[in-house]
């Protein structure tokens, strides 16, 4: 971390969410909506997307609450804003993960098939990523993804917890 997450930070709660009524919030979240609502079922990223959809409603309560607060208590999103950064940028990673996890798939999917290895076949299908980049480059993305959503995005919904308890204690603090 340097200085500047710090003035990122103050930007995004400041300036960023509340702009034009929280519309580009709004935006991020319909994207991310589109992507799961496609994804929901998927074979293999269900639970992945499952957990993508808690980290999105986390950071939507967190937004809301922000908004509203704000306006008779400023101080709560301004002592919260680092955070709320890193909230915001789990989330972003998270889609952005599971959509090319969501791409990759049926690629390596096709990749086995041409290959005569079963997807079902977890020793088979290492065998195969361990002869071939493409296949190890494709499974890679969909691991990945799997273990963000599991580590990262699981984490989501506390982390809104915590941010939503609006705590001022930095400002109570004598010196």
């Amino acid at each position: 971390y340097e200085g500047t997450n710090g003035i990122q930070a103050l930007d995004l709660v400041g300036r960023k969410l509340p702009a034009k009524g929280g519309a580009h919030l709004m935006s991020l979240v319909g994207m991310i909506n589109e992507l799961i609502d496609a994804q929901s079922n998927h074979p293999v990223l269900a639970p992945s997307f499952a957990k993508l959809a808690e980290a999105r409603d986390a950071l939507a309560d967190v937004s809301i609450f922000f908004g509203q607060i704000a306006k008779s208590d400023p101080l709560v999103p301004v002592l919260n804003a680092t955070p709320y950064l890193d909230l915001f940028g789990q989330v972003a990673v998270g889609w952005m993960l599971l959509e090319q996890a969501s791409i990759a798939y049926p690629k390596l999917e096709a990749l086995c098939k041409s290959k005569g290895v079963k997807m079902s076949d977890a020793k088979a299908v290492a065998a195969l990523c361990a002869d071939n980049d493409e296949a190890k480059f494709l499974n890679g993305k969909v691991m990945v993804a799997r273990f963000y959503a599991t580590r990262a995005l699981g984490l989501c919904r506390a982390k809104a917890d915590v941010l939503k308890a609006g705590d001022k204690t930095p400002m109570e603090t004598v010196f």
